[in-house]
């Protein structure tokens, strides 16, 4: 993680503290002016201060949270408690487990040989990292404006993670958490209806147009895995997925795109044959495909071929670009296969 938009504290606080000195220390309107934007450019400064990246990614969370905090709380006193609130997530809130931190405990925990439950370790590992984490440090707080302003942080990202995030703070303690937690769930899930009423209507107006049929395909396949949806309800807009997909197939300008992701569809479905096959032959035509390896090492998981899985991985693994993201978890399971043979 890089340090250096921290220095723009040198920057935020002393013209925070120069605009309150303007507004309460002397009179006038033009001081008054001057005080406020010179205000509104320390909270634009102290929010940027406040990116954090990850494997080369800028991080959103801690800025839209601190920068609106320090603009709506004059002078200093938001900005200050950001600025404390986000040190001390850096060094006291304990974060998920890196994947190496997680190989290195399979490597000298000899009594857990079960390969599978290993992988799954991993797995959960590799999916737990998720850009809100900082906003959660927030709902650890008593504050409810805090609590407000992050759950509508949260409810902005609108990724499954998010949902269930939602979901779980209706039971919070907090009945300010809960209000908002349910106005934010409301608001996604209005907006989704709204997209796919949209698309079906785009669809029924352009029976013919395989990008009309793609994207309602989709919204299915979105709202499926929202983490809105649950058992029967989930498999039905799975289903509806499947039966878009394949009718856009035949006409799509990116068929291999729209073939990758009825793949999906159906093992999320749990018909792994059908899987199988459609990314047997996507991989003839693209083999250093790293997402297309990571999805058909899924397959055979959940087929159970724990050794086909690691024979796929090493013959996979040879072709993938060394700054692949699923480089990592294929790697490990092309090693899983000498791991478990030293320990038998």
């Amino acid at each position: 993680m890089s340090a250096w938009p921290r220095l723009l504290w040198l920057v935020a606080f002393p013209l925070e503290a120069a605009a309150a000195w303007l507004l309460f220390g002397v009179g006038g309107l033009l001081p008054v002016a001057a005080a406020l934007l010179a205000h509104v450019l320390a909270a634009g400064l102290f929010g940027l201060s406040l990116i954090t990246y990850q494997r080369g990614r800028r991080h959103w969370a801690w800025p839209l949270i601190g920068g609106t905090l320090a603009l709506v709380a004059f002078p200093l006193f938001g900005m200050l408690a950001v600025a404390v609130a986000f040190a001390l997530a850096g060094v006291a809130v304990p974060r998920s487990p890196s994947v190496s931190s997680l190989l290195a405990a399979t490597d000298v925990d000899e009594e857990r040989t079960d390969a599978v439950a290993r992988a799954h370790e991993l797995e959960v590992a590799l999916l737990d990292e998720l850009e809100i984490e900082p906003v959660v440090d927030v709902l650890r707080e008593d504050d409810p404006e805090l609590k407000r302003a992050a759950i509508e942080v949260i409810a902005r990202q609108g990724d499954a993670s998010a949902v269930r995030l939602l979901i779980g703070l209706l039971h919070d303690p907090s009945p300010e958490a809960r209000f908002f937690a349910s106005l934010g769930l409301s608001k996604l899930e209005d907006a989704i209806g709204r997209a796919l009423v949209a698309a079906q209507r785009a669809r029924a107006e352009a029976p013919d147009s395989a990008e009309a049929r793609e994207h309602l395909a989709q919204l299915y396949l979105d709202y499926a895995t929202s983490g809105f949806l649950e058992g029967v309800t989930r498999d039905f807009y799975l289903d509806l997925a499947r039966q878009a997909f394949e009718e856009a197939l035949p006409a799509s300008p990116d068929p291999d795109a729209v073939a990758f992701r009825l793949a999906r569809v159906h093992l999320l479905l749990g018909n792994i044959a059908e899987a199988a096959a459609l990314l047997d032959d996507l991989g003839r035509r693209r083999p250093a495909d790293p997402d297309l390896h990571a999805l058909r090492l899924d397959v055979i998981y959940q087929f159970g071929d724990l050794r086909e899985l690691v024979v796929y991985a090493r013959r996979a693994l040879a072709g993938l670009p060394e700054d692949a993201e699923a480089r990592e978890l294929v790697a490990w399971w092309a090693a899983a296969g000498r791991r478990e043979d030293a320990l038998v």
